[in-house]
Parts: structure tokens; sequence; C-alpha cells
């Protein structure tokens, strides 16, 4: 009976090791592909700041007033190829960049707290001599949460905030499993459990969805999501309290079925802000940048003309840019 149960205890070690192994094997496989023939055929520009090489792109004319698009935690700049089209067809230059850890960009192994990403935007304006030019940023989920902190520390650097499906509004702590498991194994957990939110991205724009599959191939790539979630989460309802005192117009975009970061637990938090409009997409969940562009985009650039956002800027020539750019997302 003893020798059956050594037995029984051998094959069963021998079956786990086989199976770590090929665990292991998976995530190496799929997660260890080459970044840089990627960036040698990529249009963006590079520029190597506090953490890496950060790659970035100006889409239209740097003399047109300048929207700064800040991506959300898993996605890269490509969450925004939907809209810029129509936000250059409304007269404004926009500058798209890929956070560290995303897309084309290096992925130290650091523990990636928000000062690292409000760093590199800090590191970006400053090299590309944008610091003190009248800029709006534009963000998206973890973006728009990133938007609100660089803000606070730099208010007098931006012009307002639009701040799509903003993360952070409401406290919500990590899982157990990202808190108590070191971060090697929860990047491969992570790896593992990434097929819900595929199936949606996919569904939101196939074409973009597979870019950015692409980058979760890049090594360091599921390292800097968690890490994100271990050293950047926190509770930010302070700093959006800090952040509601600013006397400028905010445009806040939601999916009514966003069900990352939900409209509904956040209401609270937007009692607090005396000049803000809110304009909700009604089909629309996590993913209306690439679901909703024309919607999205047209509000953006209707807020931004009526507010009168860049006062230099609004000629009749820009006014009548975006009216033709707002009655052409109608049409859509």
């Amino acid at each position: 009976m003893n020798k059956i149960f050594k037995l029984v205890f051998k094959l069963l070690f021998l079956f786990g090791v086989v199976c770590v192994l090929g665990i292991e094997l998976v995530y190496q496989w799929n997660t260890n592909t080459d970044i840089e023939p990627h960036r040698q055929k990529n249009e963006m520009q590079m520029l190597e700041l506090t953490y890496g090489k950060t790659y970035y792109q100006f889409h239209g004319d740097k003399k047109d007033p300048l929207l700064v698009l800040v991506h959300g935690f898993s996605v890269h700049h490509v969450a925004f190829d939907n809209m810029i089209d129509d936000l250059l067809a409304a007269g404004y230059c926009v500058l798209t960049f890929d956070s560290v850890g995303r897309g084309l960009s290096d992925k130290p192994r650091i523990h990636y707290t928000p000062d690292v990403y409000i760093q590199q935007i800090d590191d970006l304006f400053n090299e590309l001599d944008i610091q003190t030019t009248p800029k709006v940023l534009v963000g998206y989920s973890l973006g728009a949460l990133i938007s609100v902190l660089y803000t606070n520390s730099n208010p007098e650097h931006i012009t307002t905030n639009i701040l799509i499906a903003p993360g952070g509004m409401y406290y919500k702590p990590p899982s157990k499993v990202m808190r108590t498991f070191p971060i090697w194994i929860t990047e491969r957990i992570l790896f593992f459990t990434t097929g819900s939110y595929k199936e949606k991205i996919a569904t939101a724009d196939p074409i973009i969805a597979q870019k950015v599959f692409q980058q979760m191939q890049f090594p360091g790539f599921y390292h800097a999501l968690v890490s994100t979630i271990k050293h950047g989460t926190r509770d930010f309802q302070k700093d959006y309290l800090q952040f509601s005192q600013r006397q400028n117009p905010i445009l806040f975009i939601w999916g009514r079925q966003d069900e990352v970061v939900s409209y509904e637990n956040s209401k609270e938090m937007l009692k607090n802000f005396t000049d803000q409009e809110l304009f909700i997409v009604e089909d629309g969940n996590h993913m209306i940048p690439l679901s909703h562009p024309q919607k999205v985009t047209s509000k953006i650039t209707g807020f931004l003309s009526s507010k009168e956002i860049f006062p230099n800027s609004t000629d009749n020539e820009h006014k009548s840019k975006i009216k033709m750019n707002q009655d052409h997302s109608e049409l859509k």
C-alpha cells in the first residue's frame, strides 16, 4: 500500500511538473516577439526619456490647436485610430504616444506607479517643447486618470481635460490574487485569463484588436499591466476632488453599459464638478473610442467649440471645419 502511495505521489508530482513547464512554454512562446522589426516599419517617431524609448506621432498641422490623446490600461495609441481623421477634419492637431510598458515604447522591469506615467508625459512635453503650448488632454480609462494626476501637478500647462470612461473615480481594490501572489505568477495568470477582454475588443473593432493583440506579444507587456495593478492602484478620490476645483469646463464621456469603469458607481464623484458636461453613449460599453468614434469625436469637437477652449483659434474657418465635422458625424 505504501509503495502504491509513493508511486501515485511521484506520478502526480511528475504530472504537475509537466503542466508547469507546459504553461511556461506557452507563455514564453507568446510573449517574446522581437519588437524591433515592428518599430522599424512603423511611422512613429522615438524619443529617449527617463523610462527608455517613447514612441509618439503628431497628426495634422502643428499650428492648429493641440489635443494630446492618452490611452488606457491595456491598449496603446491605436485605441484612437478611429477618431483621428475626424479630429483633424475639425481643425485640430493631434499628438498620440505609447505609454511606458505599452505598444512600441520600452517596457522596463520597474514598479509602474502613477508617477511613472506622469513623468513620461512631462518628459515628452519638455522634449517636444510644448510644455507651455495651450493643449487639451483627452484621456481614456487609465489615461484619463493619468491626465487628471498630471493636470493636478501642472495646472498651468493644461487648458482643459476630456475624460473618456475615466478610471479611479471610485475605489476598487485589486483582487486577492493580484495582492497575494508575486508578479511573475500573476503575469502568467493574467496572460491565460484575457479571453473575455480579447473578445470584447475584437467585437468593438477587429482591425484595431489585431494591433492590440500584437503588442501583447512583446516582452514586458504583462509585467507592466500587473505592476500597474500592484503598485499603481490606490484610492484616487482626493485627487479627483482636487481636480474638481479647477475653473475650467470638463467633458466626461461614458458608455452606459461600461462594465470596466461603471458610470453608475462614479455618479457621486461627478457631483463635485461645478463646470462639467456629461455625454452618455447609451449603447456603448468601455470600448467607445473604438466602437463609437464618430459620436465621441463629434461631442469632443462640439464641446471645444461651444466652450471656446481655444479662443485664439475659433476663427470662421476653424468653426466651419467643426460644423462640417459634426454634420458628417451625424450622417454616419
